[in-house]
């Protein structure tokens, strides 16, 4: 039953985070922080898509040094098996990455330390039938969510794609152009 309650607790703060926004990028970083605070997890980050091959690193949080060097150029740009699943319509719900390919490419080229992390979650971002972006969030040595886990992401991602939607439709927009895999 307390977990429940957390769980719940967790899901009003994020509402209420989402409610109170009117620009789009940092109400993405604060809600990915708050996420991170109310579940535990250290890391997380979010891509918004207009198209294939077209994404922008929208918020990040806790990222490893190794995915943080030279402004963060690895994760913006290039692919990774998370954002091609979700261009390819093979991503649907919320499912366990068993290796990150950012990650993965900062072990084989030695760009640093990954600050133990391995694997994520990925959540897509949708408001209806609108494919908007995904919720990528993982932790050090955390190799599996469960499906409890999971669930409580797509929740998150349920709201948070609401709410880009709701700021994009009042003009608020994240400027793709240029921006591409």
């Amino acid at each position: 039953m307390e977990h429940r309650i957390e769980e719940l607790v967790t899901l009003k703060t994020i509402a209420e985070t989402l409610n109170r926004s009117n620009e789009l990028m940092p109400t993405l970083n604060t809600v990915l922080e708050k996420l991170l605070e109310l579940t535990g997890l250290k890391a997380g980050w979010i891509f918004l898509s207009d198209g294939i091959g077209q994404y922008e690193l929208a918020a990040d949080a806790g990222l490893p040094p190794a995915l943080e060097m030279e402004d963060k150029r690895h994760m913006r740009c290039g692919t990774c098996w998370c954002l091609d699943r979700f261009w390819e319509n093979r991503l649907d719900k919320a499912v366990n990455i068993l290796n990150c390919k950012r990650l993965e490419d900062a072990v084989t080229h030695r760009r640093g330390d990954t600050g133990g992390i391995t694997h994520h979650a990925t959540v897509p971002l949708t408001a209806g039938e609108k494919r908007l972006g995904v919720l990528n969030v993982a932790a050090p040595g955390k190799k599996h969510f469960h499906e409890d886990e999971l669930a409580l992401l797509q929740s998150f991602a349920f709201q948070i794609g609401s709410a880009i939607a709701e700021l994009r439709r009042q003009g608020v927009q994240a400027d793709l152009s240029g921006r591409s895999a």
